[in-house]
């Protein structure tokens, strides 16, 4: 939530300043900037979907999400 408030607000604060007033460190915000998910992230996402779709489909009576 700290980097994303980060993020949002870089463009009027510094993103030094904020670090130190939010207690991050700048590093982990710039690591947050280049993350991107990793296969088993994404395929847990697919299956949670899909699950999603099953218990819709059951008229609500398998699987609660």
């Amino acid at each position: 939530m700290k980097f994303i408030f980060m993020k949002e607000h870089s463009s009027k604060f510094g993103i030094e300043k904020m670090a130190k007033v939010l207690g991050v460190c700048r590093s982990g915000y710039y690591e947050f900037l280049n993350w991107t998910p990793s296969k088993r992230e994404v395929e847990n996402q697919r299956l949670k979907e899909e699950l999603k779709k099953i218990h819709k489909k059951s008229r609500e009576t398998y699987w609660k999400p």
